[in-house]
Parts: C-alpha cells; sequence; structure tokens
C-alpha cells in the first residue's frame, strides 16, 4: 500500500493466480471469459492506486483476516464489469434485460477458495525452502523429502530405495518433514489470519482440507 516496488510484485505473486481462478469461474461460459485478464489488472489496481482499497484496509478482519477483504474486492471488480457489460448488450440489442453475465456465486466462490488455499501452501512451501537453506543440508533434505512423496506422489519405501537408506529411517524422517513444514504454514497462515494460536491453527486444517 505504500508504493514499494519489491511489495507490490511479492503481493501479486502471491494473490494473482487467486482472483484469476474466481473471475475464470465466474465468467465461465458467459460473454465476459474473455474479459478476466482485463479484470484481474482492475482489481490490482483498485487495491494498490493511491487511496485504494489495500491503503484503506483494516488489519481487524476477525478470523477470516486478509481472505474475505481480498474476496470483496474482486467481486465488487466483477460486479462493476458486469454491470457495464450488461448496459452494452442492452443498448446494442434494445432489449430490457441483459443475458446472465455470471455464473452462480457459489462455484466461483469454491474457485476461490481452493486457489487461497493453494496460494497459501505455495507461501508456506517458500518458507519452509528458506529456512531450510539457513538450518544446512539434513533440512534441505527434509525439503526434498516432501517433494517427492506429495508431488511425485511416491511411497517412502520407494524414496527410502532411491536414497540407499533405510525405510524406517526415512520413515521418522518424513515425521520431522511435515512437523517442519507445519510450522511454516503456521507462520504464513498467521499472517493471514488476526485471531488466537487456535484460529491459526483451525485455518491452517481448513486450508489442508480444501486441497485433499
Amino acid at each position: 500500500a505504500e508504493g514499494s516496488g519489491d511489495a507490490r510484485e511479492s503481493f501479486a505473486r502471491l494473490y494473482l493466480p487467486v482472483v484469476e481462478a474466481y473471475l475464470g469461474a465466474r465468467w465461465r461460459n458467459t460473454l465476459l471469459r474473455s474479459d478476466v485478464d482485463d479484470a484481474v489488472q482492475d482489481v490490482f489496481l483498485d487495491l494498490i492506486k493511491p487511496d485504494g482499497a489495500l491503503g484503506r484496509a483494516q488489519r481487524d478482519h476477525g478470523p477470516g483476516g486478509f481472505r474475505p477483504f481480498l474476496y470483496g474486492v474482486a467481486r465488487t471488480v466483477a460486479l462493476r464489469h458486469e454491470e457495464r457489460a450488461g448496459r452494452r448488450v442492452r443498448r446494442e440489442t434494445r432489449v430490457s434485460h441483459a443475458p446472465d453475465l455470471a455464473a452462480n456465486d457459489g462455484n466461483p466462490s469454491e474457485a476461490f477458495e481452493a486457489a487461497w488455499a493453494r496460494a497459501v501452501m505455495r507461501a508456506a512451501r517458500a518458507h519452509h525452502v528458506q529456512l531450510a537453506e539457513r538450518n544446512g543440508e539434513q533440512s534441505r533434505k527434509n525439503v526434498e523429502l516432501l517433494r517427492l512423496r506429495f508431488q511425485e506422489n511416491l511411497p517412502i519405501r520407494e524414496i527410502a530405495g532411491r536414497w540407499g537408506a533405510d525405510p524406517a529411517a526415512v520413515h521418522r524422517q518424513y515425521r520431522r518433514a511435515r512437523r517442519e513444514f507445519a510450522e511454516s504454514l503456521f507462520v504464513t497462515v498467521e499472517q493471514h489470519v488476526d485471531g488466537t494460536p487456535a484460529d491459526v491453527k483451525r485455518e491452517c486444517e481448513r486450508l489442508l482440507q480444501l486441497l485433499r
């Protein structure tokens, strides 16, 4: 909100996929499906322009934190595009009612939530990797273990075979790696949720559930 170039770049990198997913789902199979890119730009313009929404945002959003605030800005921009498109359709076709320009809001809401969960997980992984780089070889190996387990979907026994390690030892390492990632996820979610540690923990569990 104060105009830092690096901060704005990080902000856009984290949240742009969330807004794209929401608008893409909202306007799927509608007249506005080709307007998604323009509307995404409008959302971020509304957020970071001087006296924009981000500068006026308050940290006290309750347990939902920044997520409902971002959703509200994206939905407001979507409604603005739909109203403008509706006027254009009515003018060009000379009918009193424009066709539906948005999908049912339930599906776009789900798309927003799923994209939000993925964005927070990416940020948590980045935090985990950053810590591992500082903490040494064993921590870096824990990051790789989680990558093999979750991104390549390899069972622990196969990972142990690749590494020439005892499967029982790799299982113990896997538990440590998961605890490390859980800590990174907690720190990341804590930045988005205003509430008690119990609130943050519940949000972590909700995000993990969304991605299952």
